[in-house]
């Protein structure tokens, strides 16, 4: 999966398989405007504890904003054992929205 469209068109069949979807915005930016159900965790948050509670999920989706900080998550993700992970690095949110896909507050 490298883009918004992509998750877009797998979101349900995602959920329905139990992975996490992970928004690594910060909380702020998280609070403007969040897909339905993501979980925030922002990049620079991510440790060995969230990633013990992330290895329940049967794969793990991350994305940001334009997809630097993305691909920062995976690499550490990666380096603390969790190795399923789908990193959205060709976009972000800014796509998302930009596409008119559906957003929560």
């Amino acid at each position: 999966m490298k883009c918004m469209d992509d998750l877009y068109n797998q979101l349900e069949s995602l959920r329905s398989e139990g992975a996490a979807i992970i928004d690594v915005r910060t909380a702020d930016e998280f609070a403007e405007a969040h897909i339905e159900g993501a979980i925030n965790l922002p990049h620079s948050e991510i440790n060995q504890d969230s990633a013990t509670m992330l290895k329940e999920f049967s794969k793990i989706c991350v994305f940001c904003h334009m997809g630097g900080r993305a691909s920062v998550a995976e690499q550490i993700l990666n380096s603390l054992g969790i190795q399923k992970v789908e990193c959205i690095n060709e976009d972000g949110m800014a796509a998302w929205i930009g596409k008119g896909y559906p957003v929560v507050p």
